[in-house]
């Protein structure tokens, strides 16, 4: 009947689904401050004794945050190829503004971890690892800038980026599953081409460090020849002479 649909009006969060955010937040917390607490009690209890590193438990630790976080990409809708597009559509009436309350709670829960510990000392080191991986890298180059631009892009493109679709990969949704292998491939093809970037500059640095060489070993010759030039010219004859004087008052003089 070339009919358009109406545009769904904008819809905030709900006073439940904000008290559910904050009670999940709030809950966040106390759990890592309780479990700092308790591995600076075993800590503190057992100085001298081997503290559990081995693989297993922290390969449990892995897989339990991986599951929180798939859990909580899952009740908040990220997911949905949907969800992301509607908050790109910036200035319709249909826009979903609900993105930016889940990165901004993740982005708040984690903030206040890491400044515990960072600053606060809560935890010295992880209860199951040697230490904490914390990027010190704070370099924006080139590099960078085209790595963003290019995620971006993928994931307006998509509506979902790479954690949200691993997620989603386990309803079997070929178009999630073309995404992931083209992922997979992308990712591949970045490694080929830094490696290839590095042996690139390596053969240029080997070939400067043989072109100096070379230079060298074409100037010794010529050095040598100087030095022996040099040495033909000095006045060989009056030094014997002298020396030999020397002998004869020394013979005379015994």
């Amino acid at each position: 009947m070339n009919v358009a649909p109406l545009a769904a009006a904008f819809a905030g969060p709900t006073v439940p689904e904000l008290q559910l955010a904050m009670t999940a937040a709030v809950g966040g917390l106390a759990a890592f401050a309780a479990l700092s607490s308790a591995a600076r009690a075993v800590r503190s209890s057992q100085p001298g004794a081997a503290q559990p590193q081995s693989a297993p438990f922290e390969l449990g630790s892995e897989v339990l945050a991986g599951v929180l976080f798939a859990i909580g990409l899952g009740i908040s809708g990220m997911t949905h190829p949907s969800k992301v597009a509607g908050f790109l559509t910036v200035g319709v009436p249909s826009w979903d503004a609900s993105l930016p309350f889940v990165m901004g709670g993740a982005v708040m829960v984690a903030a206040i971890a890491y400044q515990g510990i960072l600053r606060f000392k809560m935890m010295a080191k992880p209860l199951f690892t040697s230490g904490f991986c914390i990027p010190n890298s704070s370099v924006i180059d080139g590099r960078l800038l085209t790595g963003g631009v290019l995620f971006g892009a993928g994931w307006g493109l998509a509506g979902m980026c790479p954690g949200p679709a691993i997620v989603a990969a386990l309803a079997g949704d070929p178009h999630v599953l073309a995404y992931l292998a083209s992922m997979a491939g992308g990712m591949w093809l970045e490694h080929r081409l830094t490696a290839w970037q590095q042996q690139a500059q390596q053969a240029e640095q080997l070939a400067r460090q043989a072109a100096m060489k070379a230079e060298q070993v074409a100037e010794a010759p010529a050095a040598s020849a100087a030095v022996e030039v040099l040495s033909s010219a000095q006045p060989v004859q009056p030094v014997s002479a002298a020396v030999g004087r020397l002998k004869r008052v020394e013979s005379q003089m015994g």
